[in-house]
């Protein structure tokens, strides 16, 4: 048995609770990298979008978002 510490008490744990509550943290923790990695390749992607607008600009629009310049390329 293990115990486990959480703020100032101690709770004893079974080690097979132990294993499934570490597989559940795994879990969560590569969900959020997941997470993270799309948020950053959406954010790549409008970079690469929004520097391809300024390069062609025929406008003079500003773009202060995803929904901006999503809207501006389904509408060319």
């Amino acid at each position: 048995m293990i115990c486990v510490r959480l703020r100032t008490k101690r709770f004893p744990v079974n080690r097979n609770i132990q294993e499934e509550i570490m597989e559940f943290i795994k879990k969560k923790l590569l969900d959020s990298i997941e997470l993270q990695q799309f948020l950053v390749s959406r954010e790549i992607d409008f970079h690469e979008k929004y520097i391809d607008s300024l390069a062609n600009r025929d406008d003079h629009r500003n773009y202060n978002n995803h929904n901006d310049l999503e809207e501006h390329g389904r509408n060319e």
